[in-house]
């Protein structure tokens, strides 16, 4: 009988994280010594602030733990490695909570400016969502969310026609509308969640990583582009019925 492998548990998850966070605490109060009591530093349970994680740990309060755990990296302000944003995304996941939470940590990443960068953000990706945007937000390039209706979910092995379509993209002059329909997400247990919105009219495609908003221009109305297009409208008409 061929044995299940085990993933990381939701100890081992914050054990880690920790690891890397606690050191950066501990470099933050050697640098100011006695914090001033308004600093951000004078809060309580962050000098030792694993202590009091593991402490709710122990006596299975996990998602009090993360919470503090949170607290401790928004509090300090630290700056965090792709790789723990990645563990603190699944960490969310795993106790079910809303990825906003997790997300509210910023790794800091440079926003993804080519198809190239967004091949390199999305490779390992285990799942796709997709999203019909609504709302005025959607003609923003620059900031804001995504807003709409997440319309489909596949595995990465159901969707190899929209990966090798958004690969494909190839690179065309910018023009100033941006009026996107749909946005495609990328769901890694390792990496941070990653963001496209392609508007096939203007050649832009808005992009986020993590909390960093990006875009790059693709020409809208190549092989690719156009493929990628009807792939959408596919799943649109699948997930209403028509």
């Amino acid at each position: 009988m061929a044995k299940t492998r085990r993933g990381p548990n939701i100890r081992d998850l914050i054990e880690e994280i920790l690891r890397e966070v606690m050191p950066l605490i501990a470099d933050r109060f050697a640098a100011v010594g006695q914090p001033h009591p308004d600093s951000p530093l004078a809060q309580v349970f962050l000098a030792d602030g694993d202590e009091v994680v593991l402490d709710y740990l122990d006596h299975n309060e996990a998602g009090i733990a993360f919470d503090h755990l949170l607290y401790m990296i928004d509090a300090v302000d630290i700056p965090i490695t792709p790789d723990t944003y990645g563990r603190i995304c699944q960490t969310g996941e795993l106790l079910g909570l809303d990825a906003e939470r997790s997300q509210r940590v910023n790794p800091g990443l440079d926003p993804i400016k080519s198809v190239v960068e967004l091949h390199r953000a999305i490779e390992g990706s285990y799942s796709f969502s997709f999203k019909r945007l609504t709302g005025v937000r959607k003609s923003s390039i620059h900031q804001g969310p995504f807003c709409g209706d997440v319309l489909h979910w596949r595995p990465v092995s159901e969707g190899q026609e929209i990966f090798r379509a958004i690969l494909g993209l190839e690179h065309a002059e910018q023009m100033r509308c941006h009026m996107p329909t749909y946005s495609i997400e990328f769901h890694s247990p390792t990496k941070p969640c990653v963001e496209v919105a392609p508007c096939f009219e203007c050649n832009n495609a808005r992009t986020r990583i993590g909390n960093s908003f990006g875009w790059f221009s693709f020409d809208g109305a190549s092989p690719s582009a156009e493929r990628l297009l009807a792939e959408l409208k596919s799943i649109e008409a699948t997930a209403s019925g028509a």
